[in-house]
Parts: C-alpha cells; structure tokens; sequence
C-alpha cells in the first residue's frame, strides 16, 4: 500500500512539473510575441515621442530618453506608455506657467504630478482638470518631472547657461520696451497740457 501510495504521488507531482514547464513556456511565448511587436519602437512609436516648448520655442533637446527603447530586458520593458506634449511660458523671472497634453491625441493631461527641481529646494503641483499649472520658483531651477498614470515620466534637463540665458534675454526684451512705454507716456502729458492751456485762453 505505501508503495502504490508514493506511486502515485511521485506521477502527481511528475504532472505538475509538466504543467508547470508548459505554462512557463507558453507565458514566454506570448511575451516573446508582445516584445518583438514593439521591440522596434525606436523607430515606429505607438505614441507620438514627448514635445516642449518654452516661451514659443521646441525644446525638445533638455528632453531626457526623449525615445525610450521598449521590449524584453530593457529598462521601459514590453508596455509602451503614452507621452507628454508641454507648452510653457515664463510669466517673469519666477512664474511658470504650463499646458500639459496628450503627445498624440493632444487631449490634456488630467491631474499630472509637476515636480520642479531647483537648487536649494523641490516644489511639485498638480496640473488641473485642463491640463495648466502655475507655479512659483524660488531658486534656480534645475530639473523639471512630469508623472501621470499610463504616461511615460517626462524629465526635463535645465542647463544652468539655458536658464541663466533665457532670464537674461526676457530683461532686454523688457527694456527695449520700457523706452517705447515712456515716450508715450511723455506724448499723452504733452496732449493733456495742450488741452488744459487752451481751455483757460
């Protein structure tokens, strides 16, 4: 009796590693299967790749793994995500303002985490129903992030010289106002004193 009992249970167990070997291989398969549709994503993208701009200008080369590899063994694996499209605008000096969408279909980007690296400090907002922030920068900023669920992580690089430069060009633009402000300022008190000395002749 005890040995038909092992028997039978060293066919049980001999059935399981069966089982076991054919759904491995099987799972292998259709992963296999999945990876080598997209295992050439770097140049066929499901998703149009993350696009940026910055007061009116692409920046898309602060973009980092802006063409992220998919497939098998690689860091992004087999689940190709969708991207980030941003338009940002600097108010001033300190105020970003941002507009986050869809890379592809252009649709905004619900409640996507903002998260601004400076130097002395780490801010993060969530972007509202519209896809907008607006956002207060303290120090000088280093590294912006975008996250959202089923999008890939949009990481911006901020070159000290980039930012630094942008600053710079946005004080001379204001400047090169300011003249312009004053002398029309200077031609309506001109028109006022004219108007007041001839309502006293």
């Amino acid at each position: 009796m005890h040995a038909l009992r092992d028997t039978h249970h060293s066919r049980n167990f001999c059935a399981i590693q069966v089982k076991t070997k054919i759904l491995i291989v099987i799972s292998a398969l259709i992963l296999g299967t999945g990876c080598g549709s997209s295992s050439g994503l770097g140049k066929s993208y499901s998703y149009k790749p993350s696009n940026v701009t910055w007061n009116g200008r692409t920046v898309n080369t602060l973009i980092e793994n802006r063409f992220p590899e998919y497939g098998m063994g690689t860091a992004n694996g087999c689940c190709v995500k969708a991207q980030f499209s941003m338009d940002v605008v600097t108010k001033d000096d300190k105020t970003i303002i941002g507009d986050i969408k869809n890379s592809e279909s252009g649709d905004p980007a619900h409640f996507a985490s903002v998260i601004f690296f400076q130097e002395n400090q780490t801010d993060t907002v969530t972007s509202g129903f519209d896809g907008k922030f607006t956002h207060t920068i303290h120090t000088e900023l280093e590294r912006i992030e975008v996250n959202n669920f089923g999008y890939e992580t949009l990481v911006l690089n901020i070159p000290k010289k980039w930012y630094l430069q942008r600053r710079r060009n946005r004080r001379k633009r204001k400047k090169k106002r300011a003249p312009t402000t004053a002398i029309m300022h200077a031609l309506r008190d001109t028109h006022h004193s004219r108007n007041v000395s001839g309502n006293y002749q």
